[in-house]
Parts: C-alpha cells; structure tokens; sequence
C-alpha cells in the first residue's frame, strides 16, 4: 500500500506541478529535451537502485530511439 500512496503522491502529482510549473520559464526545445532524457534516467536508476541492466540489443533499441528524438528536437531550432 505504501508504494501506491509513493507511487502516486511523488511519481505522478508532484512531478505534474513541478512540469507545470517550470515548464513555462523554458524553451520548447529545451523542455523537449529534458523529456528526452527521462528514459536515459530511469535506465540508470533502475541500474542503480534494482541492479537491472539492459542486453545489448536493449541498449541499441534506446540509443537508436534517443538519437531519432535528439534530431527531432534539435531540428526544431533551424
């Protein structure tokens, strides 16, 4: 029970006000950008924390979806 009340209190209410919040003081760009990133952060806290670790097939997947991301964002600027 206590990891739904986690789960829902700090997972999803308190990181849509923090989005809310700040997400008007940046650029589109930049705000894409650090979206981008949340898988990057979950892979190493998953790591971290559960000592999971992706297969080499895995990790070109998130790569390859990374890199199409990146492009489409930076690309946005010109």
């Amino acid at each position: 029970m206590s990891s739904v009340l986690i789960t829902s209190i700090l997972a999803t209410a308190v990181t849509f006000y923090l989005q809310t919040r700040f997400q008007k003081d940046t650029s589109s760009t930049r705000a894409g950008l650090i979206y981008a990133l949340e898988p990057v952060f979950a892979v190493i806290f998953a790591y971290l924390i559960s000592h999971e670790v992706l297969s080499g097939q895995e990790m070109i997947g998130g790569v390859l979806m990374l890199t199409a991301i990146l492009i489409a964002e930076l690309g946005k600027t010109r």
